[in-house]
């Protein structure tokens, strides 16, 4: 038999550059993105949990697809690329510039939601023909974090 031995990464050492700071990451922005992924998690979480309190009437997670998500969003060219949000895309959402408080008004259904002012589904169902409703239309902010949503209006 052969014994296959497995090693660890050595750790950083003390005030080295975070991993991704090779790629042009600045800590804020890692530290951002990773506040968003958990975030995304935690707000998935506590909508299965209204769901089956029955204060949130539809809700299908989108997790474990987090990192991908706001992966995604900071790739986005802000002021320039616009973005078509889907239920699931928790992450992305929240990287793009929605707040937590947004998104949890949309899922119960509240007039103040972005997208649905309330009623129980958003103005389109598509699943990714792409052709969503201009009305839900959402530009990159041009800032990293904005002080109010940039809606597109058509």
């Amino acid at each position: 038999m052969t014994s296959v031995s497995k090693t660890r990464p050595a750790s950083p050492a003390p005030g080295s550059p975070p991993a991704g700071a090779a790629a042009g990451l600045s800590r804020e922005l890692i530290v951002g993105a990773y506040r968003n992924v958990v975030s995304a998690r935690l707000i998935d979480a506590k909508i299965l949990i209204l769901l089956k309190q029955g204060k949130v009437f539809f809700h299908i997670g989108g997790s474990g697809h987090e990192v991908a998500q706001v992966a995604t969003a900071l790739a986005m060219k802000p002021g320039s690329d616009w973005a078509y949000p889907y239920y699931r895309d928790l992450g992305f959402s929240l990287q793009f510039g929605y707040t937590i408080e947004e998104i949890m008004l949309e899922a119960l259904h509240r007039r103040g939601g972005p997208s649905s002012a309330g009623f129980a589904m958003p103005s389109t169902t598509d699943t990714g023909n792409g052709a969503s409703s201009r009305s839900q239309a959402r530009q990159a902010p041009s800032t990293s974090r904005p002080s109010a949503p940039q809606w597109g209006r058509h």
